[in-house]
């Protein structure tokens, strides 16, 4: 699937997530031939309703409507801090990949750390991590449960 065909989700339309949203839009769905879209849930309707009215996204979620978006999308984007994402993680953990499933976790530098998420069945998931200390914090403690 090429990027300007994917459907974006994006949880969370704060600094971090407004911004990853703008930039989708502007750089990769502005194309002539775009077809994708981005979907985004946030706990703030309001937030929600002015960036669809500004065209940033296509469609909004409230936190309570998150199964509903999640299904939806080809690529999501967590951008919450890290004790809410892997409360968000094991929240929707049937929705998303199990906690459990993960066989191994590698890190690669390249502008933000990437997280690789090495699964029992073989699968690999990279995930863009800002914060990598706090994140391997909350990761080990959420293992241990």
């Amino acid at each position: 699937m090429k990027l300007h065909e994917m459907t974006y989700g994006i949880v969370g339309l704060g600094i971090m997530g407004g911004s990853l949203a703008k930039s989708i839009r502007t750089n990769i769905l502005s194309m002539s031939n775009a077809t994708g879209r981005i979907l985004a849930c946030n706990r703030s309707s309001a937030s929600l309703e002015m960036a669809k009215s500004d065209g940033v996204i296509d469609e909004g979620f409230t936190s309570d409507c998150v199964e509903q978006m999640i299904p939806q999308c080809d690529l999501i984007y967590v951008c919450l801090y890290p004790s809410a994402t892997l409360e968000f993680l094991k929240k929707y953990r049937n929705l998303l990949l199990s906690i459990n499933e993960i066989r191994d976790l590698t890190w690669k530098w390249i502008v933000f750390p990437i997280a690789t998420f090495h699964m029992q069945t073989g699968e690999k998931y990279k995930v863009m991590i800002f914060n990598k200390k706090r994140f391997k914090k909350h990761y080990t403690e959420a293992r241990k449960n």
